[in-house]
């Protein structure tokens, strides 16, 4: 078995640290660096063995005492050395973002208008304070065959462009508009409360905070009953969806 990498940028002492790796344990390590600071390391492993490692770049700074932590983490031992893992990438700086590829917003679909519905909540709730732009998704092809998927992302908050994106199958005049304004509500408390680091170094989307302030929408437990009606509507199926997705968060 050998190791194999991909490395988006120069990274050489995470290559020689994957190489070393093989070399002293032979355990063979799939490494991936990346730029995702919203989860900015995750360890898994392959159905034959190999190790599986996402990792930040920011780790080829990383001093050898830390790199010999990872190691730990790599081989199992998570204990001691996970939590300094993960203290260590709570210290790596933002960089200045890549400016996001332009995106065509379209707010007017076939039945729904969704800006009056943006404007209308972020008045209402935050004061208007909250910068952010809404629109359609893209219509994705059907699958031909086999079983429909399990889940359905009903709304996305991309910070990176403060960009709320609505799933199209809710362009749809069967859907409350109330259902709608909850979306969009739940979307902007994302960019109002954003994600969290816990003590283990794990992001955390839906933290305490953001779970107080989802709190304050009127009849939440009716929101969440029409959730799962309209997972039905858009699916066509029958089954338990997750409601809400996030991209792109730190």
């Amino acid at each position: 078995m050998s190791n194999s990498s991909r490395f988006p940028r120069e990274t050489p002492r995470l290559s020689r640290w994957c190489v070393d790796m093989f070399q002293k344990h032979g355990q063979a390590v799939d490494i991936t660096v990346t730029e995702n600071r919203r989860s900015m390391i995750r360890v898994g492993k392959k159905a034959g063995g190999q190790v599986t490692l996402r990792i930040h770049h920011g780790f080829e700074q990383a001093p050898d005492p830390l790199l010999r932590d990872l190691e730990a983490v790599v081989s199992g031992n998570r204990t001691d050395a996970w939590s300094r893992v993960a203290a260590f990438a709570r210290t790596i700086p933002a960089e200045a973002a890549h400016a996001p590829a332009p995106v065509r917003v379209r707010t007017r679909g076939r039945h729904v208008d969704l800006q009056p519905i943006l404007d209308e909540v972020n008045q209402t709730f935050f004061q208007g304070k909250i910068e952010a732009r809404i629109t359609w998704g893209q219509q994705r092809p059907q699958r031909r065959r086999g079983r429909k998927s399990a889940t359905v992302q009903f709304g996305v908050w991309d910070v990176a462009r403060k960009l709320i994106r609505i799933h199209p199958g809710l362009d749809d005049p069967r859907v409350p508009p109330e259902f709608l304004r909850y979306l969009v509500y739940h979307e902007l408390c994302h960019a109002a409360s954003p994600p969290r680091r816990d003590a283990e170094g794990r992001n955390r989307i839906h933290h305490p905070d953001f779970k107080a302030l989802e709190a304050r929408y009127p009849d939440l437990k009716h929101m969440e009953r029409l959730s799962k009606e309209m997972f039905r509507l858009v699916r066509g199926t029958h089954g338990k969806g997750r409601g809400f997705s996030d991209m792109n968060l730190l």
